[in-house]
């Protein structure tokens, strides 16, 4: 028999009401909001100024909701075990969320199908490449726990090879899986770009602070090649040591020899332009550390 339209509508105020009346556990972000779905229908709550976490909660009224305590592991294990679980590879780790790779195929059911958020991850225990279970609520990735099956060593194996750099093309190990070889290709490349954007960042720093405009710069085992400007005209190469940032070559012949810095050469190409000597020749005298200049721009060579 079915029913007719009022029968719905009480049978959805029971369930109201009756909610209202009991608690309930909820995973809480940083946000304080909490969506629950009570008889088809989606109801947000409110919830103060909460800790990340899991917590048992108790409703105020249709659109606000207030902490009773945290969550047990068990009440926690409870709750997890009614959605799916998705096994992922673990990379990186930014504002406390685990951003993972999908563990196989399989995995990829569930719409994971490459760098995926997982929340509320016990980020001391978890290290990249370890694998870790989480559960899907069809909206979110949840953390459960580490899969202890998985082998220890191929993580750590990883770990090691992505300390070093090693190029994915050259990760030998019996039993890796092509997912976690791209797992490993994409924590290379944020490695590497992480790396490179800390490299600009000082020497960005370091031109800026002569008031000169920093253009990039390349880079091998053991230097980097600056390009800069002063008042718009770009200035000879300067090469510096990847460990001090100290002048190896400045386009420009300086008379004192000695341990420049980045920020001094630029300074001095600075001087030099004011003085009106031009970037594009390449040697200009000047005592470093001093205001001597010896010769001017017609003893240029």
């Amino acid at each position: 028999m079915k029913k007719n339209i009022f029968d719905i509508f009480d049978d959805i105020e029971n369930r109201e009401e009756e909610f209202l009346q009991s608690s309930f556990l909820s995973p809480i972000l940083k946000n304080n909001k909490i969506l629950v779905s009570i008889g088809g229908l989606i109801y947000k709550f409110r919830v103060g100024k909460p800790e990340a976490g899991w917590h048992i909660l108790q409703p105020q009224n249709k659109s606000r909701a207030k902490i009773i305590r945290v969550a047990s592991y068990a009440e926690r294990a409870e709750y997890l075990k009614l959605f799916k679980r998705v096994f992922f590879i673990p990379i990186f780790v930014r504002n406390n969320i685990l951003y993972c790779y999908p563990k196989s195929n399989s995995d990829c059911r569930f719409g994971a199908y490459s760098i995926t958020p997982i929340y509320l991850a016990d980020i001391d225990l978890v290290d990249t490449f370890d694998v870790i279970q989480a559960r899907f609520d069809d909206q979110n990735y949840w953390f459960e726990e580490i899969d202890f099956n998985f082998n220890p060593q191929k993580a750590a194996y990883l770990r090691e090879c992505l300390d070093n750099l090693v190029e994915p093309i050259n990760v030998h190990l019996k039993g890796t899986t092509p997912h976690e070889l791209n797992a490993y290709s994409i924590a290379l490349e944020l490695k590497k770009q992480a790396e490179a954007d800390i490299s600009e960042i000082i020497l960005r720093n370091l031109v800026e602070k002569a008031d000169a405009k920093f253009i990039d710069y390349t880079e091998n085992k053991s230097q980097f090649k600056v390009r800069y400007s002063i008042q718009g005209k770009e200035q000879p190469l300067a090469i510096v040591t990847k460990d001090g940032f100290n002048v190896v070559s400045s386009g420009v012949c300086l008379t004192n020899e000695g341990v420049f810095d980045l920020t001094s050469l630029v300074s001095v190409m600075k001087e030099r332009q004011v003085l009106g000597g031009n970037p594009e020749e390449y040697a200009w005298h000047r005592e470093w550390g001093t205001d001597e200049y010896y010769g001017d721009e017609e003893d240029d060579y």
